[in-house]
């Protein structure tokens, strides 16, 4: 959980660094699911020496809901991401997790092993491992599906059958701006 935040800080900060070192303004996060993305992104990377491209992103794409079953996943809705990362918001500002039980967990820097502290609790919710996280029914999959939905938001439904967009593969999607 620490770790999963840790990673991702210490990434938003380099790529801050490097922004403001040549000029450019901090980065941006993308806080409303409901308003077009400014900035498209076209890698010109191709996939696993395949020579497929992957998918592209136009300039001012929405983020939509996920219909696709080329990729194992059948849907994902907005509206449950935004549930999903209002109730790990909820948890941090009233300092508790819900188990699968109910039960609160408070989240705590004083703790005793093997407890977990706050941060690793909430790292692992955002992170949705399923094993660690204490409750992804409720929590969800905020961070993977996330991604997901951001690299098929050019082609949501298939219907133009094309690849995914490079914050699909773990490998790739810092390339893409909106990771940030």
């Amino acid at each position: 959980g620490e770790l999963f935040y840790y990673m991702h800080q210490q990434m938003l900060a380099r790529y801050d660094m490097d922004r403001l070192s040549v000029g450019l303004n901090r980065v941006e996060k993308l806080s409303n699911w409901r308003i077009p993305i400014p900035d498209g992104y076209f890698s010109k990377l191709t996939i696993n020496n395949s020579g497929q491209a992957w998918g592209s992103r136009q300039d001012k794409t929405l983020m939509m809901d996920y219909k696709r079953e080329d990729s194992g996943l059948s849907r994902i809705d907005v509206l449950e991401l935004e549930q999903w990362h209002s109730r790990v918001m909820a948890a941090i500002h009233q300092g508790f997790l819900v188990d699968r039980q109910g039960n609160k967990v408070m989240l705590s820097d004083e703790v005793n092993p093997p407890e977990k502290r706050g941060i690793d609790l909430i790292g692992d919710a955002v992170e949705a491992d399923s094993t660690l996280s204490l409750n992804p029914p409720f929590y969800g999959d905020l961070h993977n599906m996330g991604h997901v939905i951001l690299s098929a938001s050019h082609d949501p439904d298939n219907a133009h059958r094309e690849n995914l967009g490079v914050m699909s593969e773990t490998a790739t999607a810092m390339r893409d701006p909106v990771f940030y």
